[in-house]
C-alpha cells in the first residue's frame, strides 16, 4: 500500500480557535487525499481541545501545563488504515511519537519528532532526544518494521554536510541507519 505522507510545522498557527488556519489544512487534506497529517509545533498544552477531522484518528502529544513555549505534535490518519502507536516507547518523550502501519510491504513505523533550535539550552534535551530516536530505530529494525521519520530537527544540511550541531546528529543518524533525506527529492512539495 502506497500513501501520502503530509507534514507542517504549524508553530501555533492551527489552534483551535484559529479557524482559517484549519480551513486552510482540511482543504489541502480532501484535494491531495493524504492518508497521513503530521504536524509539529501544535503549542498544544495538557487540557486543551484538540482538533477533530472527519474520517481520520488523531494522536498527539502536547508539552506539560507550565513547561516551555512551543512543542508538541499530532498526527492524524485515515481511520480505515490499520495501524497502533508505540506507546510504551514513546512515553518518555513529548517531542516523539511512533504510529505503525500495516502495508501490504510488511509494517511502517512513522516516527513524528520535534527537535529544540540548536542552542546552548537545548544541547543536552537535543542530545538525549537524537540518542532516544537512535534507540528506537534499532528496535525497529530488529522487529523488520520499515521506517519512515518525519519532523522538525531544526537542523541543517548542505551539500551532504551537517552546518550545525542538530544538522550533524542528523546527518548521522540518516547515515548509520542509510535513510534518505526526503525533503531533497521532487517528491517533496513545500
Amino acid at each position: 500500500m502506497e500513501f501520502k505522507i503530509a507534514y507542517a510545522n504549524v508553530q501555533g498557527k492551527v489552534g483551535v480557535r484559529n479557524k482559517g488556519g484549519w480551513q486552510e489544512i482540511e482543504t489541502m487534506l480532501w484535494k491531495e487525499k493524504w492518508e497521513v497529517l503530521t504536524m509539529t509545533e501544535t503549542h498544544w498544552k495538557e487540557g486543551m481541545a484538540k482538533r477533530n477531522i472527519l474520517g481520520y484518528v488523531i494522536h498527539h502529544k502536547e508539552r506539560k501545563e507550565g513547561s516551555k513555549k512551543g512543542g508538541g505534535i499530532a498526527t492524524w490518519i485515515k481511520e480505515d488504515i490499520q495501524h497502533y502507536v508505540r506507546e510504551d516507547k514513546t512515553e518518555k518523550q513529548t517531542e516523539m511519537s511512533w504510529i505503525v502501519v500495516e502495508t501490504r510491504e510488511g509494517k511502517k513505523a512513522i516516527g513524528t519528532v520535534y527537535m529544540g533550535n540548536d542552542t546552548k539550552d537545548n544541547k543536552v534535551s537535543n542530545e538525549k532526544l537524537f540518542q532516544e530516536l537512535q534507540e528506537e530505530i534499532d528496535a525497529l529494525e530488529k522487529e523488520g518494521i520499515g521506517i519512515i521519520i518525519i519532523g522538525d530537527f531544526n537542523g541543517h544540511i548542505a551539500e551532504g554536510k551537517g552546518k550545525d550541531r542538530n544538522g550533524r546528529w542528523l546527518k548521522e543518524i540518516i547515515i548509520k541507519n542509510n535513510l534518505r533525506l526526503g525533503n531533497d527529492s521532487d517528491k517533496c512539495k513545500g
